[in-house]
């Protein structure tokens, strides 16, 4: 960090974009960095970046195994198939989280000695580890994180938009059906997700499930998590309404985070919204 950030002029720092870019969209371009510092690096793990890389472009060939890594792409799944041709997936997504946090260990320990205080901004809990982001690591070195659970937002972080991206990969990569691949995402992520891409796009997720997500964030971080929630509408993006803005926050609210980060835009929010979690928030 500059020296000529001096801490008189702050109060601390907020880390945003504190992970690798998402492969949701596109699994064969963004699922990894495999330049020469990684490689370097995942020699110190004892892992051969190359043959993962290799591994990974034999599967996109073939387009029908490429799915197969799938379960590796969530830290909660414990039991993941055995593919010894595919390559060490589960180590590599290890390395691939283990290099976030050491970037973050860096970064937190500088801002420290300078008396600042540390905020992160992560992934919803279940799609964390897929951009590298172990909560249970990272959450610990901050003074507080900021989740990005939110449910009905069609753009990057929101969950149905990384789940609706994700599913649509895999419809072009495999012959399997929208259900039954929606099916096998929710197996894989723990997450309630409906059975058509049109609901989740539309609707996104219940606010039953936005309040398991946070509630798991809550359960792991030593240190105080903030639930983010959207209230600015912004189409085709975020289209919301008041009943499911009240739902989402009594939801969330029942998850017992630390406490709400408004999102976005402050000035772009309507005022009887602002109202709205007043009223819902703060009742008992």
């Amino acid at each position: 960090l500059s020296p000529h950030l001096q801490s008189a002029l702050y109060d601390g720092f907020f880390l945003d974009r504190i992970r690798y870019p998402s492969p949701t969209a596109d699994l064969y371009q963004s699922l990894g960095c495999f330049c020469p510092s990684c490689q370097q690096l995942a020699q110190e793990y004892h892992l051969d970046l190359e043959k993962i890389r290799r591994a990974l472009r034999g599967a996109w060939e073939e387009r029908q195994r490429l799915p197969v890594i799938l379960p590796y792409f969530s830290e909660r799944q414990k039991t993941v198939p055995s593919q010894k041709a595919e390559g060490d997936f589960q180590a590599w997504m290890e390395f691939r989280a283990q290099s976030v946090t050491k970037v973050i260990q860096r970064v937190v320990s500088d801002l420290k000695e300078r008396h600042l205080e540390v905020g992160l901004d992560a992934f919803s809990f279940s799609l964390a580890y897929l951009v590298g982001q172990k909560l249970a690591e990272l959450t610990p070195l901050a003074d507080w994180t900021k989740v990005m659970s939110y449910a009905h937002t069609l753009g990057p972080a929101g969950l149905p938009y990384e789940l609706a991206q994700l599913a649509q990969s895999l419809l072009r990569l495999s012959s399997a059906a929208e259900d039954e691949i929606l099916a096998t995402l929710g197996e894989v992520f723990a997450l309630d997700i409906p059975v058509q891409l049109g609901q989740l796009t539309k609707f996104g997720l219940s606010a039953v499930t936005l309040a398991e997500e946070i509630a798991r964030a809550v359960q792991i971080s030593p240190k105080p998590i903030l639930a983010g929630i959207e209230l600015v509408e912004i189409p085709k993006v975020a289209e919301l309404n008041d009943l499911q803005i009240e739902n989402d926050l009594r939801a969330v609210k029942s998850a017992q985070p630390a406490g709400l980060a408004i999102s976005w835009d402050l000035w772009h929010i309507p005022l009887e919204r602002l109202e709205l979690v007043k009223r819902v928030w703060y009742s008992s």
